[in-house]
């Protein structure tokens, strides 16, 4: 029987060989071979084991309420979470953990218990303030209990962030300008550091997520603080839009300056205009805002004229109104044209050139809402005003 091989020289090979024992091949038939498995290692000792006690990894109470907003004074339930790990030397094969709470004190114990891959549990249901004892023991795979870990105290809320101070409802104004708004906010005393403001179309809801305005602006705690929502360097193009006198505008038939209007009294037998003459390049967006009263019948056309016309809607209704209008070459002129049965009232009238820096025009409520790097408070507001 061949045992071996070995190289030899100039290209020979030594042959090792044994005398043939005819056991060997009778042992080998016999032999039966055990099941395969994968396994490697003799069974795991832990088996049966009495778990160790567990081991604390963390126990903490703070809130965790950036997205939800909360006054600094406001008193709320906070969870407790608690991350364990297994005793040290303990061999036992765990399932769970059973974690047990109560505030500190001669009281009965409340319990839950969490996967043992798990590692952590919340507790819910104390109050800022309160002293909360914990206590712990694993279960091992065979429903083995092992002794309870040492007492962990926490005082709830220890971990909390330190929160902003909510704004009095009366601490924030708006002011109107072209093309902008004027937010004055008093900043309470306390951990506030930006306000952020919210703007809203009047009168409809809040949608911290759909109405920001910009950026949260740094602030100090306890300072008043004015934040500028818009383009503060837009100036009217036109003289006495107030309509104080008649200077500058020219009057078409059917159209007087009175006490402060420009008003059509009576029906004419044809259109006719109030106009003011402008200087603009071409290819500008102007934007122009005016108030009409005491309207009866008929419609106002505001546009702009010289080089060809340029027209917004047609009004014939009391209120604020807007409207944008994109200069041509060789625009020279605003005019309002009125039908010939008009009869009403223009007043407060503004034309400015638009600029992206411009917030847009309307009517708005705003809101403002402190934090500060770890928390919200609760919004404030409305303050309402317009952006001509």
């Amino acid at each position: 029987m061949i045992q071996g091989v070995e190289a030899g020289e100039a290209f020979t090979s030594v042959v090792r060989m044994v005398a043939h024992a005819p056991i060997i091949d009778e042992l080998t038939d016999a032999y039966v071979a055990p099941p395969w498995t994968g396994r490697v290692g003799d069974t795991d000792g832990g088996a049966g084991s009495v778990p160790g006690a567990p081991r604390w990894a963390s126990v903490t109470s703070g809130l965790e309420i950036f997205e939800h907003p909360i006054a600094g004074d406001q008193l709320v339930a906070r969870d407790i979470t608690v991350r364990l790990a297994p005793g040290i030397g303990s061999t036992a094969l765990l399932s769970a953990y059973r974690i047990e709470h109560r505030v500190a004190g001669p009281y009965a114990w409340a319990s839950i218990e969490v996967p043992a891959a798990q590692g952590a549990g919340s507790i819910e249901g104390y109050q800022q303030g309160e002293v909360v004892e914990l206590r712990a023991l694993a279960v091992s795979r065979d429903g083995l209990e092992g002794p309870y870990s040492p007492i962990a105290t926490i005082t709830v809320g220890e971990d909390d962030p330190t929160l902003p101070t909510a704004l009095d409802a009366q601490s924030i104004t708006a002011s109107s300008g072209l093309g902008n708004a004027t937010i004055t906010v008093a900043v309470p005393s306390g951990a506030t550091t930006a306000i952020q403001l919210f703007r809203v179309p009047a009168g409809s809801e809040l949608d911290v997520a759909l109405h920001a305005a910009g950026d949260p602006v740094p602030v100090a705690a306890g300072s008043t603080i004015s934040i500028t929502d818009g383009d503060a360097t837009r100036q009217t193009m036109l003289e006495n839009g107030q309509f104080s006198s008649v200077s500058a505008w020219e009057l078409g038939d059917g159209w007087t300056i009175t006490d402060g209007y420009a008003a059509a009294i009576m029906a004419t037998a044809s259109e006719t205009s109030l106009s003011q003459d402008i200087s603009v390049s071409a290819n500008r967006v102007l934007r122009l805002a005016y108030r009409m009263s005491d309207w009866q019948s008929g419609t106002v056309t505001p546009r702009l004229t010289g080089g060809g016309v340029v027209s917004g809607p047609s009004v014939g209704a009391d209120g604020r109104h807007y409207v944008e209008l994109t200069t041509l070459f060789g625009s020279s002129s605003l005019e309002f044209l009125k039908s010939a049965d008009f009869v009403g009232k223009l007043s407060d009238v503004t034309l400015y050139q638009h600029t992206a820096a411009c917030a847009p025009q309307g009517q708005w409520d705003y809101y403002a809402q402190p934090r500060n790097d770890a928390a919200l408070a609760d919004v404030a507001g409305p303050a309402s005003t317009e952006i001509a």
